[in-house]
């Protein structure tokens, strides 16, 4: 009886999962749909600081800066982001988006950032990299 119950809940989750399963595929510009990239990155901004770990390449943290315009002014916004192992960096190459990794990254360099988490409204304010892609079209500051 025990058997039978488990094998339905099995297959139950397998029909279930089966939908998101289908909807990850890899595009021709090298990244996985749905992984982000075909949305808008969460913030766009020049990176003012690289800062290493030790060991070496566990993690990157990045100094974002990016100028925001509203009707009272202007202000610029800093955020320090956390970039881990495994997390996904492209290196935007026309139209298609290559593999890239912490070493690409540079100082004025444009990015762009995709939140992995919520962001510590510090200052300046404090987030985890869900994917970064490292726009060369647009050059450096």
């Amino acid at each position: 009886m025990n058997h039978i119950k488990l094998r339905t809940i099995f297959q139950l989750l397998v029909i279930l999962a089966a939908p998101a399963i289908a909807c990850t595929k890899t595009e021709p510009g090298g990244y996985t749909s749905g992984s982000g990239l075909d949305t808008d990155a969460d913030i766009t901004g020049y990176i003012a600081d690289i800062q290493p770990s030790a060991p070496k390449d566990t993690l990157v943290r990045i100094l974002v800066e990016m100028r925001v315009v509203t009707t009272e002014g202007t202000r610029e916004d800093k955020y320090v982001i956390t970039v881990e192992a495994g997390t996904p960096i492209f290196r935007q190459v026309g139209k298609n988006h290559k593999e890239a990794s912490f070493d690409d990254f540079e100082i004025q360099q444009l990015v762009h950032v995709w939140f992995d988490g919520p962001v510590a409204e510090s200052y300046p304010m404090q987030a985890r990299a869900q994917q970064v892609v490292i726009d060369t079209e647009s050059g450096n500051r």
